[in-house]
């Protein structure tokens, strides 16, 4: 393309080769620069730009440069519409907006690659800790219920053995018999049958106690142990 500026090709550079005017000037921002052509009308300034813009063209005030191919784009652009690169970048840290050129936001100095990278390291140290955190509640879910199987097995089934001996089977005998000694004597019987079963209740669960706290000495290294 040549430039608008000296008629002469105006290069691949940021600016003309020969020169020297910037490429936003010395080509589509120079109001009398017709690109088809290559020929500089700057005598019809106002019916040329008038012309420019309403052909889809670009005045100096609105126009910019991208970075990666250097062509000419509106000013306004997020993307550049000819390579179609991002052209700017949010913050991570501070929400400022800065050309995407740079790593280092310029207001707050944060390295956005950096940035990311920490931020997914600390989502990944999240994820291991929480998995860690679900295998520990299964494995103490696990050692609760074996703990609640051996504390049966230490203690034994007295408790339910000693009802049915102490309550039940007498119960039964004197309702059998109830004709005969009486309905006093029957509900005097059967008052006395639990608190009997009460008493031998209290004392079982006791030698129970005694047994698990006996065996949790025996094996103070057991894992189950805590959970007794």
């Amino acid at each position: 393309m040549k430039c608008a500026n000296c008629g002469k090709e105006f290069g691949s550079g940021t600016n003309c080769q020969n020169c020297g005017i910037d490429r936003v000037s010395g080509l589509a921002n120079y109001s009398g620069y017709n690109p088809s052509t290559g020929s500089n009308t700057n005598q019809r300034h106002k019916s040329q730009q008038d012309s420019f813009s309403t052909n889809g063209g670009y005045s100096y005030s609105n126009t910019m440069i991208c970075y990666a191919c250097e062509e000419i784009i509106p000013a306004n652009s997020e993307y550049c519409p000819h390579c179609r690169k991002k052209l700017y970048e949010t913050c991570p840290k501070c929400g400022a907006k800065y050309s995407s050129q740079y790593r280092v936001c310029n207001k707050c100095g944060t390295d956005r690659s950096q940035y990311y990278l920490k931020l997914e390291a600390k989502k990944q140290e999240d994820r291991r800790r929480e998995r860690a955190r679900q295998i520990e509640i299964e494995h103490e879910k696990e050692l609760s219920q074996e703990a609640f199987k051996l504390c049966s097995q230490i203690r034994g089934d007295w408790v339910g053995i000693w009802w049915v001996v102490s309550v039940l089977i007498p119960f039964i005998i004197v309702g059998f018999a109830s004709e005969i000694v009486g309905g006093m004597v029957v509900i005097s019987v059967i008052v006395g049958c639990l608190f009997v079963g009460a008493i031998g209740q209290a004392i079982i669960q006791d030698l129970g106690r005694k047994k698990v706290e006996r065996w949790k000495q025996e094996h103070p290294n057991d894992p189950r142990s805590k959970y007794l």
